[in-house]
C-alpha cells in the first residue's frame, strides 16, 4: 500500500541505556526530545571492491567487510524535580560515566575511568536509540556510545547539550506487507517478495491490528531476503488473533511522553574563578570521552565492544568581562600567563532549586587571550580541565 511520507515534524526519538550487544524492547519512558531536525543516524557498510586480474575494465564484485554507524543529536536542558534525572539522563550518564541522585537535592553526573558493558545504579552503559517518522519509517542503533559531548551555554540565550558518537548495529522497519496468513503464536512472519528489505534487526514492529501484548510491539531478532522465502523473525510470537494475508507490517509506535522540567535559560547565569567573579557573557565546554568500539577483532562484522581507546579531555571556552581593576582583572590576567589553576564554577539559569545547572572543573588552567577594549573590558579563555586531587574529579555537572 503506498503511503505518503510525511516531513519530520512529526517525529520521535527514544534512547535507553542496553548491555552492549543485547536489543531490548523501548518504552514510553524511553522518551528523549531532541531539537528538530538534529538527530541523525548514520550506518555505513563497508565495502571492499575485488581485483581479480579478468582481462576487462569492469568491476567484478565487492566484498561486504564490517558495519556500524555515528550518530548525533542537539538537545535542551530541561532540570526536573529535585532528586528526579532529566529527560537526557541516560545520555549524561553514557557521556560521563556516573549517575548520582541524592534525594530531593540533585542529580550528579560525574566522570568515571570505568567503562561498563552493562548499565548499573549509577555507571554509564551502552545505548540504544529509536527514530520515528509519523509511523511510517522508523531506523533503530544498538551498541551506541557518546564520544563527544558540547555544553552550548549563549548568554542570555536557550543553552543546548550537542551529542555525538558512534554505534554498532543498525535496524530499520518500513512500512510494507507480510505474504499471507500468520496464526497466534507464530514468530516466523513471512514477507511478500515486493516488501523485501522492509525490515532488519534489531529493530521494533507491530502489524495491521496487532501492537503486541499491551502495546509493547515486537522486536525484530533476525531476517532473510532470499526470493520466495523472505521472512523475519519476531519476539514474543504473535500474541494477537493472528494475522490475514496482506496485513501490514508497521514500525512500532509509542506515545511517547512530554517533556519534563523546567527548560533551561543562560539568563541570570554566575561565573567564578576561585573568588574572582567576573560578568559572564557565553561559555562552550567541550569532553571528549576517549570511549570508541573495539573493532578489530576478525570475529563479526560488528563492533564486539566498547571500551577507553583515547585520552578524555574537557576542555571550556569561556567569555566574561570586568568593570574594574579590583573586580579581579588585573591577577586573572596576570596569573593565566604563568600557568595558575583556578576553581572554575558557571552556574546556568537564576540561583533557583530545579531551575539550574552547575558545571564545575576544580582544578582548571587558564589559557586567556588579548582582551578587548569596549564599553566593557572583554576577555575570552580557554581553561583546560585538569585532576584536582582523585582520579575523574576535573568536571561535574549537577542540575539543582
Amino acid at each position: 500500500m503506498a503511503v505518503e511520507i510525511t516531513s519530520g515534524v512529526l517525529e520521535k526519538v527514544f534512547v535507553k541505556a542496553q548491555t552492549f550487544g543485547t536489543f531490548v524492547a523501548m518504552v514510553a519512558g524511553d522518551s528523549a526530545h531532541p531539537v528538530k531536525g538534529s538527530f541523525k543516524l548514520e550506518p555505513f557498510v563497508n565495502f571492499e571492491k575485488t581485483k581479480e586480474a579478468v582481462g576487462s575494465a569492469s568491476l567484478q564484485g565487492e566484498a561486504k567487510l564490517d558495519r556500524g554507524g555515528k550518530w548525533s543529536g542537539s538537545f535542551y536542558i530541561r532540570p526536573g524535580a529535585l532528586g528526579v534525572a532529566p529527560d537526557i539522563g541516560p545520555l549524561l550518564k553514557a557521556a560521563m560515566g556516573v549517575e548520582t541522585i541524592t534525594g530531593s537535592t540533585s542529580s550528579v553526573y560525574t566522570l568515571s575511568d570505568a567503562v561498563t558493558l552493562t548499565p548499573t545504579a549509577t555507571l554509564g552503559s551502552a545505548l540504544q536509540f529509536m527514530h520515528v517518522v509519523d509511523g511510517h519509517w522508523s531506523q533503530f542503533a544498538g551498541g551506541a556510545w557518546v564520544e563527544q559531548m558540547v555544553i552550548n551555554v549563549p548568554g542570555n540565550g536557550i543553552p543546548t547539550i550537542d551529542f555525538s558518537g558512534g554505534f554498532a548495529q543498525f535496524g530499520w522497519c518500513y512500512r510494507d506487507d507480510i505474504a499471507g496468513g500468520e496464526a497466534t503464536g507464530q514468530t516466523e512472519i513471512g514477507i511478500d517478495d515486493a516488501s523485501r528489505g522492509c525490515v532488519h534487526e534489531p529493530a521494533m514492529c507491530e502489524f495491521t491490528g496487532d501492537d503486541g501484548s499491551s502495546n509493547a510491539g515486537y522486536i525484530i531478532t533476525g531476517h532473510d531476503n532470499t526470493t520466495g522465502s523472505a521472512h523475519f523473525d519476531i519476539n514474543p510470537a504473535i500474541q494477537g488473533a493472528g494475522l490475514s494475508g496482506g496485513a501490514e507490517i508497521l514500525p512500532f509506535v509509542l506515545a511517547g511522553t512530554a517533556p519534563s522540567g523546567t527548560l533551561l535559560s543562560a539568563v541570570e547565569c554566575a561565573l567564578t574563578f576561585g573568588s574572582i567573579s567576573p560578568g559572564f557573557t557565553d561559555a562552550k565546554i567541550t569532553l571528549e570521552t576517549g570511549i570508541g568500539p573495539r573493532d578489530k577483532e576478525a570475529t563479526t562484522e560488528y563492533a564486539s565492544a566498547i571500551g577507553r581507546i583515547a585520552e578524555r579531555s574537557v576542555e571550556a571556552d569561556l567569555s566574561f568581562y570586568f568593570t574594574d581593576t579590583a573586580a579581579g582583572f588585573s591577577p586573572l590576567v596576570g596569573y593565566a600567563h604563568d600557568g595558575t589553576t583556578y576553581d572554575v564554577d558557571l552556574r546556568v539559569g537564576p540561583n533557583t532549586a530545579a531551575k539550574r545547572m552547575a558545571l564545575s572543573i576544580p582544578k582548571g588552567r587558564l589559557d586567556i587571550q588579548q582582551h578587548d577594549l569596549g564599553e566593557l573590558i572583554m576577555c575570552s579563555g580557554k581553561v583546560i580541565a585538569r585532576q584536582s586531587s582523585t582520579a575523574a574529579d576535573e568536571f561535574a555537572i549537577s542540575l539543582l
